[in-house]
């Protein structure tokens, strides 16, 4: 099984866990090398690369990878200390 599939398989377990295990936000790309992630809403806290999860569709050797400027769905644990990047939108 794929390490994001054993992602999204650990946050269906953790959901039974708290009232609201997770929240599905956009975000914006503020640069790819290293990776940074800003939520909408959230002018000042830019996610760094070590927190985010990225799909291998999106990783930079692939064709259709993350560019600067891309608007992305992002899944936030509640926390705040992992970040899975969903899709492009």
């Amino acid at each position: 099984m794929s390490r994001f599939a054993n992602l999204i398989k650990e946050i269906a377990n953790n959901a039974n866990d708290a009232k609201q295990p997770m929240a599905i936000i956009p975000g914006r790309v503020m640069s790819t090398t290293p990776l940074s992630i800003r939520l909408k809403g959230q002018d000042k806290l830019q996610i760094p690369a070590d927190l985010i999860v990225l799909p291998n569709r999106l990783k930079s050797h692939r064709e259709g990878a993350l560019e600067t400027g891309n608007n992305v769905m992002i899944i936030v644990m509640t926390g705040g200390q992992s970040f899975y990047v969903l899709d492009k939108i």
